[in-house]
């Protein structure tokens, strides 16, 4: 604890993410001190949210006062689930947090149903967009896909193809046309169902892999509150519809992009802009 000299001010809790601990905030803790006010990081435990969530309340019980929460990264959440039985709590803070609403999990914010089945339609298998005009109609490249990764505190979608250097310029052409007519039009009912179909598929597969199994589990003993059963995950899937996917694509495709190229390239011109 740091203890400042603001008279009436709030305490300052401040939570750590899922990949770090208590010490990660100690250059903000340094600066608020400077400015007198009183800074608690305690460790967060890690035991899933709901245990997490219930040590940070208990904590926040013995603070006398208003109280600030601060949550980086998995705090978000944490700080959310606890603020709830905290009436002294003032305010929340997110510092690229998850910042779930009322009744929403981390699954639903991480929208993972979602832009699963959306990766899949675009570049997810052979027959995805990207593959059928890149690689079948055209047979510029021999590998293309689509991906998604996701981190404690950010993410990113990607599209990754190998071509010939000489055949750059129309793939680069072909992706940009492809996620624009994403964003502008969404997926046909045949693409919608086949990407849902190949999600199902997938996790039903993974269950016979002990190393999925073990990921799957892990995951949800740290990250969400409960290991949800499969069923429940088929139907969140099956449960998506064409709204959900021109939302998801409308947020994720028209962030600003960016482009890396390896090989023997002279010009840089066709990359740029």
């Amino acid at each position: 604890m740091s203890t400042g000299n603001i008279p009436g001010g709030p305490t300052i809790v401040l939570v750590h993410g899922a990949f770090a601990d208590a010490s990660s905030w100690n250059g903000v803790i340094e600066r608020l001190q400077q400015q007198g006010y009183t800074v608690i990081a305690p460790p967060n435990p890690l035991r899933g949210v709901t245990a997490d969530s219930a040590y940070i309340a208990s904590l926040l019980g013995q603070i006398d006062g208003p109280v600030l929460l601060g949550g980086h990264s998995y705090g978000g959440a944490v700080i959310s689930n606890a603020a709830t039985s905290a009436p002294n709590v003032v305010g929340l803070v997110y510092v690229a947090a998850f910042a779930p609403d009322e009744g929403e999990t981390l699954g639903d914010v991480e929208n993972g149903s979602k832009d699963s089945v959306l990766n899949a339609a675009l570049g997810g298998g052979m027959s995805s967009r990207l593959f059928q005009e890149i690689r079948e109609k055209r047979g510029l490249a021999y590998s293309v896909y689509s991906f998604g990764s996701q981190n404690a505190d950010t993410g990113m979608w990607g599209i990754y193809v190998g071509c010939l250097p000489s055949k750059a310029d129309d793939v680069l052409a072909i992706c940009t046309s492809e996620v624009e007519k994403l964003v502008s039009g969404g997926l046909t009912d045949d693409e919608l169902e086949r990407g849902k179909g190949q999600m199902r598929g997938s996790i039903v597969l993974g269950l016979e892999d002990p190393s999925s199994r073990m990921s799957r589990i892990g995951k949800s003993e740290l990250v969400y509150p409960r290991l949800e059963p499969v069923d429940e995950v088929l139907s969140a899937i099956d449960a998506v519809g064409h709204d959900d996917i021109r939302a998801i694509a409308a947020d994720i495709l028209t962030r600003p992009k960016a482009l890396a190229v390896v090989g023997p390239f002279d010009d840089p011109s066709p990359f740029q802009a």
